[in-house]
């Protein structure tokens, strides 16, 4: 089950899992976290609100996921970040 939400929507998000609980018949086993949004500009161009965007989808969105699911005995969670925090790239400081 492929399920599209914004992360940071708690109340939509809490709506979508319980869905898939439903869906599956069981409780949530297993989270992969890959959130993100692209707000790529030169560090000189970045305000206070780009950051805030792509910072809090990764953070804001881990924690919601993590509190629609405290109940569930979760197995596994999987977070992703960005090959642009390892390596660097060209307008994605925010990494």
């Amino acid at each position: 089950l492929y399920i599209s939400v914004d992360v940071r929507d708690r109340g939509a998000l809490m709506a979508q899992i319980d869905e898939a609980r439903q869906w599956a018949g069981s409780p949530v086993r297993a989270l992969i976290h890959g959130a993100g949004v692209l707000e790529d500009r030169r560090i000189e161009d970045k305000a206070d609100g780009h950051f805030a965007k792509v910072f809090s989808t990764k953070v804001a969105g881990l924690r919601a996921l993590l509190a629609a699911t405290v109940s569930d005995d979760l197995k596994a969670l999987v977070l992703f970040s960005s090959v642009s925090g390892r390596f660097g790239r060209l307008g994605q400081s925010d990494y």
